[in-house]
Parts: structure tokens; sequence; C-alpha cells
């Protein structure tokens, strides 16, 4: 597992999204978990990382993440999550 920052979000039809840096060598994957400080819980059902949004930081790469609710009735958040394959 790894600590991540969910640093937007957006709530559409389809599904809320989250938006966060992952370091470069992190390829994210369907299926994966965002568990919040409280233990709620968000499945990745969707990924895109838009190379016109990246960061300065050569290491790090910028990822919108489609998500819904596992255990939780709450919209995604901005703040620490981990992060689990």
């Amino acid at each position: 597992m790894i600590t991540v920052n969910v640093i937007e979000t957006e709530y559409t039809p389809v599904g809320d999204m989250a938006e966060l840096l992952l370091d470069r060598h992190v390829e994210p994957a369907l299926g994966m978990m965002l568990i919040d400080e409280k233990g709620d819980t968000w499945e990745v059902t969707g990924t895109l990382s838009d190379s016109q949004r990246n960061t300065t930081d050569s290491s790090m790469r910028r990822w919108t993440f489609q998500v819904k609710p596992v255990n939780t009735d709450d919209n995604i958040h901005t703040g620490l999550f981990k992060l689990m394959h």
C-alpha cells in the first residue's frame, strides 16, 4: 500500500472523479482501492492520465480516477488515502 493525496474531486452522473499525483513508476489498475483515514473505501473503476496536465516534477504523473463507493454513502473527498492494489 502507498499513501496518495487526492488533490481535486468532481461528482458526475457516471461516478466520482478523483485527481491525484502518483510516482511515475506506479501503474494504476482497475479494482484498486482508495481508503481514507476513517476506513471508508472507494473502488477505482476507470483511470486516465493526461500528459498535458502533468506536473513539472518529472518523477510524478497526474491521474484522474473514476471511483465508486464500497462501504460508504459519501462522495470521494480531498486528502490522504491509502492506495491498495
